[in-house]
């Protein structure tokens, strides 16, 4: 008896609950996990380099919050038109993957140098 079709109610797109919190979380954990997958073919110091020290994984972790800002101005601003915060969020989650996935923050230092 529940279902939409014989009720005629449709379930609406809406924003997170805790939207501060989802945005907060996606801001500090995908650049981690962006990483993850290239470990088999970079080596472990390609995770390792995103965790210098506690204060580096701070300082990381406060400078991931700017995306995660964005999103959360864009979901109080997208609050009559939440589709806009999704698409976003799907946006800058495809966005953070490919630069923290493909970017590396060590120059290649190890590599023999070809000198003509």
């Amino acid at each position: 008896m529940d279902l939409p079709e014989k009720t005629g109610v449709m379930r609406q797109i809406s924003l997170p609950r805790y939207l501060l919190l989802v945005s907060a979380a996606i801001g500090v954990v995908v650049p981690f996990v962006a990483r993850l997958p290239s470990v088999p073919v970079r080596g472990w110091e390609w995770f390792t380099d995103y965790l210098p020290g506690i204060g580096g994984i701070l300082f990381f972790s406060a400078f991931n919050l700017i995306p995660s800002a964005v999103l959360f101005g864009l979901g109080k601003a997208s609050r009559r038109a939440p589709l806009a915060f999704w698409l976003a969020l799907a946006g800058l989650v495809a966005f953070l993957l490919w630069a923290h996935g493909t970017v590396n923050v060590r120059p290649y230092t190890d590599r023999p140098h070809n000198h003509a």
